[in-house]
């Protein structure tokens, strides 16, 4: 008797004990033709591991490129932040020196206006950045 007789007449006589639906169901979880071997499983382990292994490298090429990415982004901006640290420093002590020149003259003058001062310097600070003060902002001479 060859395997696939001997599976008709297992399947015909399981139906007859257990039912068609059950039947089948118990079919379908034996072996089919021919069962794997030891050296079945050994070669698809190693596929297996040499597909992963391939794919790891793969990530963990791209997981370089990303940290040279952030590397030369994270250089970038400390440059940036170092020129802008170093404009503050520069436009600061410039703001300084003119509210205080402002600030002597108000008070030559007899006045304290601080805000004037405040707002004449934010002024020098804001054109010497690049930036365009409001045109609404009118000081008497």
């Amino acid at each position: 008797m060859n395997d696939a007789t001997a599976r008709a007449e297992l399947y015909s006589r399981l139906s007859e004990v257990l039912g068609i639906d059950h039947a089948g169901t118990l079919m379908a979880y034996l072996p089919g033709d021919e069962p794997a071997t030891k050296s079945d499983l050994v070669s698809l382990k190693a596929e297996l591991t040499a597909r992963f292994d391939g794919r790891m490298d793969a990530l963990d090429e791209r997981i370089d490129v990303l940290d040279r990415r952030m590397e030369r982004f994270e250089d970038k901006l400390d440059e940036r932040m170092d020129g802008f640290h170093h404009a503050l420093l520069t436009q600061g002590s410039d703001l300084r020196d003119c509210i205080d020149r402002v600030d002597i003259h108000d008070r030559r003058a007899g006045g304290s206006h601080h805000s004037v001062a405040l707002t004449i310097g934010w002024c020098a600070l804001v054109d010497r950045l690049g930036c365009r003060a409001s045109n609404r902002i009118r000081l008497a001479p």
